[in-house]
């Protein structure tokens, strides 16, 4: 799966990009288990391109998909 965002912000680059590399890994986001920069480069039009894969674990999706295979169980397998 591919997603793309386009986001267009009222505030310095240096005050956006500051607080975009800091959002991860943080304490509070202990769903996310790792965050790997598979590519940087900045585009001919002066845009930063980064391409990152975010691994998550996704508890709700869990629980959901243990009570359609496994109705009889009462908590999900992570």
């Amino acid at each position: 799966m591919t997603v793309h965002l386009t986001q267009y912000l009222s505030f310095p680059w240096e005050f956006v990009s500051s607080l975009f590399w800091k959002r991860y890994p943080n304490p509070h986001a202990r769903h996310v288990l790792s965050v790997d920069v598979l590519e940087r480069y900045l585009l001919p039009n002066g845009k930063l391109y980064t391409k990152r894969l975010v691994i998550k674990k996704n508890i709700k999706a869990n629980t959901i998909l243990a009570f359609k295979i496994f109705p009889w169980r009462s908590s999900p397998r992570c």
